[in-house]
């Protein structure tokens, strides 16, 4: 068994398992292998990897309680209470009017949904409102691919910038894509009195956008 990681960007990434089989690295000149067999693979060719193997499509509305679903178990993942997470419930609910009013993508693989993002459109400065992955399927870069798609679709829509209120246990995640703190907001909880949610910033730029795929091209 390998593990894949995308340079500097992510670490200890394991490649997807699609149909019980992994797939090889490429050999192409951007990947490298280490001593250890670790394979490292550029961002792009990573991408291009990880949409070979999941569809990104528009959701639909009576996905709705599957995405909620969705929602919290990533959140979960986490490891905050039970009680903490009850409290969230009604905030991570994925409604029919966010599915119908707002550009909503689910990912999935082999007709089953592994992560999702929703966005909210605004004129120059777009907002990420969603974006979680299935806990069996994350540190596999569909996160990411999820993530670029989501930021091709506010370029697309006119954004020059994301803005993104992260859970603090994502910030490393979304700092790894290209985003940069530009503020926290106080959100504390039981046993963390201190907690904050930082607020982040990605700028859609054509160098950020870039990548492409006749995948997500159809996918959208």
């Amino acid at each position: 068994m390998l593990d894949f990681m995308a340079g500097k960007y992510c670490t200890s990434l394991q490649y997807p398992l699609v149909k019980g089989r992994w797939t090889k690295p490429s050999g192409r000149v951007e990947d490298s292998v280490n001593e250890t067999g670790v394979v490292r693979l550029s961002v792009n060719r990573l991408i291009k990897q990880v949409r070979a193997f999941m569809r990104i499509r528009r959701a639909v509305a009576g996905e709705v309680e599957e995405l909620s679903s969705l929602a919290l178990r990533a959140k979960a993942h986490w490891g905050y209470a039970v009680a903490q997470l009850e409290e969230w419930r009604s905030s991570l609910e994925i409604s029919r009017e966010i599915v119908l009013a707002r550009p909503t993508f689910v990912g999935e693989i082999n007709r089953r949904i592994i992560g999702f993002y929703s966005l909210v459109p605004s004129a120059a400065v777009w907002e990420l409102d969603n974006l979680w992955v299935a806990p069996e399927y994350m540190k596999r870069g569909f996160g990411r691919a999820l993530f670029i798609h989501a930021a091709q679709t506010a370029a697309a829509g006119g954004a020059n910038s994301i803005l993104i209120d992260a859970d603090p246990n994502a910030e490393p995640f979304y700092v790894a894509c290209g985003a940069t703190r530009v503020g926290e907001v106080s959100a504390p909880i039981t046993g963390q009195p201190n907690r904050v949610r930082p607020q982040l910033t990605f700028a859609a730029t054509r160098s950020n956008t870039a990548f492409k795929s006749r995948r997500s091209a159809s996918a959208a």
